[in-house]
């Protein structure tokens, strides 16, 4: 004869509690979670751009020019051909006075709100101003922002302190054509001045 185990399995009345003392605690702590993750998205694009700030005017320190291309402050070497914020050449001074790399970026950038930028800065003719500006995809007559208005909303919060601040000033600067989308190739965020 067999003998009976003294061992025994849950019954079912117990895995059904289980599981659903275990779906209560993650109703209430997955939300909890989302907004303190979300928390944590003003101050990484703050530091993001404070980083490529830096790495510009650094770049302007050793070689007297601001960049004209965000891909220049990441490379080891500089090309005599390569052109400052005012479209001019560097010259013979590029090699002797660039000591990059001064960020990593290699070509455009991609922010921690998932923002996309082009890798040329822009100098705004009203203002003396560097600033990234958005990518853009084809598509339509005017293409399309790789930013969205959530993202550029996240930025304003993160740069100008609200994100209710006008479209047209401060650091963040974009045009909303129709309500809830951002116009191709009209994002700035400006990062320093000279």
């Amino acid at each position: 004869m067999r003998k009976m185990s003294s061992h025994r399995g849950f019954t079912l009345p117990e895995v059904l509690v289980t599981v659903t003392i275990v779906a209560v605690l993650a109703a209430v702590m997955v939300p909890a979670v989302i907004n303190q993750v979300a928390k944590g998205d003003s101050p990484a694009v703050g530091n993001d751009m404070g980083g490529i700030r830096t790495a510009i005017t650094t770049f302007a320190a050793d070689t007297r020019r601001f960049p004209g291309r965000l891909s220049q402050l990441g490379g080891s070497t500089l090309s005599s051909s390569a052109q400052d914020i005012l479209r001019v050449d560097f010259g013979t001074d590029a090699s002797n006075n660039y000591h990059g790399p001064y960020a990593s970026i290699t070509s455009g950038h991609v922010n921690p709100t998932g923002a996309v930028f082009s890798d040329s800065l822009m100098n705004p003719l009203t203002t003396r101003n560097i600033c990234l500006r958005d990518s853009t995809s084809l598509g339509g007559v005017l293409g399309t922002s790789k930013i969205t208005a959530a993202q550029v909303s996240l930025l304003e919060t993160a740069l100008d302190g609200s994100s209710t601040t006008p479209k047209t000033t401060g650091a963040v600067q974009w045009v909303e054509t129709v309500a809830g989308t951002v116009d191709a190739g009209s994002v700035r965020v400006c990062v320093t001045t000279y």
